[in-house]
């Protein structure tokens, strides 16, 4: 069990294996973390500068609890293999996201999912969650750099 309050929630909810929640627990904690609950979001500065060692906490909560098939690192790995770098490059966001998209189930037909269509089970695609509240929210994947995953 994580001793941290400000995980502890979120550990309690992927161990009941409710994705949805723990999804919009995940970005809570992101925003609280960033000090960015009053806009909602993170700016890709934001992302850059995400304390590493809160983004691991998450990360293997995710992996934990899901086995392994969810997680930022699982991702990551992805996003990495469908032509992201490792380090943010604005030219290669657009198709990378696309692909990425396609990859983790957050696209059908050519069309980003709406928030309440995408699949939170166990039987969505590896990478699926968690999402940040909505299906095109890859800043995750430029959180940490890949050299720094386990």
């Amino acid at each position: 069990m994580v001793e941290s309050n400000l995980f502890s929630k979120l550990e309690n909810i992927l161990r009941s294996q409710n994705f949805r929640e723990a999804d919009t627990e995940t970005l809570m904690v992101v925003l609280k973390v960033a000090n960015r609950e009053k806009e909602g979001r993170l700016t890709l500065e934001d992302a850059k500068t995400f304390s590493y060692e809160n983004l691991l906490i998450i990360d293997n909560l995710w992996c934990r609890w899901s086995n392994g098939k969810f997680g930022i690192s699982v991702q990551q790995k992805i996003w990495c293999e469908c032509g992201g770098a490792r380090k943010y490059d604005a030219d290669m966001v657009l198709n990378t996201s696309i692909s990425f998209g396609d990859r983790v189930g957050w696209r059908c037909k050519g069309k980003w999912l709406p928030y309440d269509q995408l699949n939170f089970s166990l039987n969505a695609p590896v990478g699926h969650l968690p999402c940040g509240g909505s299906p095109h929210t890859y800043i995750w994947t430029m959180c940490m750099d890949m050299n720094d995953l386990p």
